[in-house]
């Protein structure tokens, strides 16, 4: 009788030893297949974001491409120290030194004149106080831009840029039926305006002060522009 007990307890003993055994084993296993490195092939990682420059649209009514240039001629006079008016014939030339596409947009280097910032449809002057906005295509009469108070509250089109007729000229010999005359007038120059054609760009600009003299007239005279 003895012997069957001791006997017994000596088998529960060793199935004590096997199930231990079988416990750390199987948990050494699993403590190795936490610490194993994922295998990096099936990790998946999304590529940075990449912002796609906003596409120029404008083209087909301002031809800012890189050596395209425009030449003005005109006359200023300009009242002097004293009372004198001087007259002053000027020449200009405006030319497309680099254009450079960018997260925000088209930028378009000028030699003669401020540079361009192109997004979709708008033409922004960059000026050292910001970028102003220059042309909005397409135009079209009564369109306006500018001071936002004086666009809500003015009802005479100053301080602002306002397009006020549309009409056709002839430009160094070809005509250009969709010509935009664009006033951007205060009251000390009641009669300040650029003409603005498709296809060619600006033509023609007119600025006269009132009272003191000071009147800046120019032309376009010769242009690589097709």
């Amino acid at each position: 009788m003895k012997k069957h007990f001791r006997k017994d307890i000596m088998i529960m003993q060793n199935l004590k030893n096997i199930i231990l055994i079988a416990i750390l084993t199987l948990s050494a296993f699993l403590i190795g297949f936490s610490l194993k490195p994922k295998d990096e092939s099936v990790i998946d990682v999304a590529p940075p974001a990449v912002t796609q420059p906003t596409e120029n649209k404008v083209d087909k009514y301002f031809p800012l491409r890189k050596g395209n240039y425009w030449e003005y001629e005109g006359i200023n006079k300009e009242t002097q120290p004293g009372g004198a008016i001087e007259t002053a014939n000027v020449k200009r030339k405006v030319e497309v030194i680099d254009v450079q596409e960018t997260e925000e947009g088209t930028v378009v280097s000028l030699d003669g004149g401020s540079d361009y910032l192109i997004k979709g449809n708008d033409v922004y002057s960059r000026q050292s106080r910001g970028d102003e906005l220059r042309l909005p295509f397409p135009l079209y009469v009564g369109q306006k831009w500018g001071y936002e108070d004086s666009i809500r509250f003015r009802d005479d089109n100053f301080y602002m840029s306002y397009v006020e007729e549309k009409l056709s000229k002839t430009i160094l010999g070809k005509k250009y039926d969709e010509c935009f005359k664009i006033t951007d007038k205060v009251i000390s120059a009641p009669t300040a305006y650029e003409i603005f054609c498709y296809g060619i760009g600006f033509v023609e600009y007119s600025y006269e002060h009132k009272g003191t003299v000071d009147e800046r007239n120019s032309r376009l005279v010769n242009t690589n522009v097709d």
